[in-house]
């Protein structure tokens, strides 16, 4: 062998030695988000944002908002027996007619589209409430869950954040709310797991 295919051919095995223990001491790129996801924990603080509760008389007696972001519980689910804390600032649009009701719910088709998380009628186990206000006025509220079933899987309609309020319409015929939908606007809104 000559002395030129010989330094290729050594040249070539240190290559190959150095590329397999550089490639097997590298941290998978892929490992770090999911590691990240999973230490991210339920809710926090997810800021400003704004919710409209649209007309609902299809389905009820008022007006509703579902809050599926799945920043409320990254990847979690839901299961009986958990306590859960949310702290808000908000304003509404318009005044309301009603006080506003606020619980979880799973609202996917394993759910059959509606399984109450927080309250259960039959039981007397009723939704948590805010106060009915005004338009504009500033409302500030700190609100404790506690889950009376469990979720059917992890996504953000499974772990459904609901607000609700009653109105004046027609039940059980879509669009006839009288005063229409109503958005509102947080300033402030902080869920947790106690």
């Amino acid at each position: 062998m000559k002395k030129a295919q010989l330094a290729v051919l050594i040249f070539c095995a240190v290559f190959m030695v150095l590329a397999f223990s550089c490639a097997s001491s590298a941290p998978a790129k892929t490992a770090a988000p999911a590691a990240a996801a999973a230490t991210k924990g339920i809710g926090g603080d997810l800021g400003a944002l704004e919710l409209n509760l649209d007309d609902n008389f299809e389905y009820g007696d008022g007006y509703q908002g579902l809050f599926t972001d799945k920043r409320l519980f990254n990847g979690s689910k839901i299961a009986p027996g958990e306590s859960y804390t949310l702290k808000i600032t908000y304003t509404a649009s318009r005044d309301l007619e009603d006080v506003v009701q606020v619980g979880l719910a799973d609202t996917t088709p394993a759910a059959n589209y509606w399984r109450s998380l927080t309250w259960d009628d039959a039981k007397g186990i009723e939704m948590a409430e805010l106060p009915k206000s005004k338009a504009g006025e500033k409302v500030s509220s700190t609100i404790k869950l506690t889950t009376v079933a469990g979720s059917t899987g992890t996504s953000g309609p499974a772990n459904a954040l609901v607000f609700q309020t009653k109105g004046a319409g027609t039940k059980g015929k879509k669009g006839t709310g009288v005063q229409k939908a109503v958005k509102f606007t947080f300033s402030e809104f902080v869920f947790t797991k106690d």
